[in-house]
């Protein structure tokens, strides 16, 4: 799938129709129900990310609590990276499985330790912070999250 960027004020595409190069994120409109998202690039991603129209969370799911948290969780690795530009925050939990893999992700939005609850996952023993470059936060939340 191609990035759907059609921002020509974006630096990315530098003023072209769409940008064209590879998908990697889906974002949603903040100010309609969007349902679908669109899907960008990564630097398309970040420039659409700042603008604060776009979020990286589909609201739907957003009230659902996990039923199935991986059963083989042992630990909740804490990651965070620098507010996005409209002072959003982006922290969230790497959840480590018995053999080390990463098996799932929760973003910790403004909820804190409560997005651990939220997900399924609050008994797990929590870690210090461990601060990732915005790129990587987007990648764990994108990879990760069950």
């Amino acid at each position: 799938m191609r990035c759907q960027c059609s921002d020509p004020g974006c630096p990315v595409g530098h003023g072209s129709r769409e940008c064209g190069k590879r998908a990697s994120a889906t974002l949603y409109r903040v100010d309609m129900d969007d349902e679908t998202g669109t899907d960008f690039c990564d630097e398309c991603a970040d420039d659409a990310m700042e603008s604060g129209v776009f979020t990286d969370e589909d609201d739907e799911d957003d009230e659902e609590v996990e039923d199935n948290p991986p059963s083989d969780a042992m630990l909740a690795l804490y990651v965070a990276t620098n507010n996005d530009t409209n002072g959003n925050p982006r922290r969230g939990w790497i959840i480590v499985g018995r053999d080390g893999s990463f098996v799932g992700f929760v973003d910790e939005g403004y909820r804190g330790t409560g997005a651990l609850k939220h997900a399924g996952v609050d008994d797990l023993p929590k870690t210090g912070r461990l601060e990732v470059t915005p790129g990587e936060y987007r990648a764990l939340k994108r990879e990760l999250s069950y």
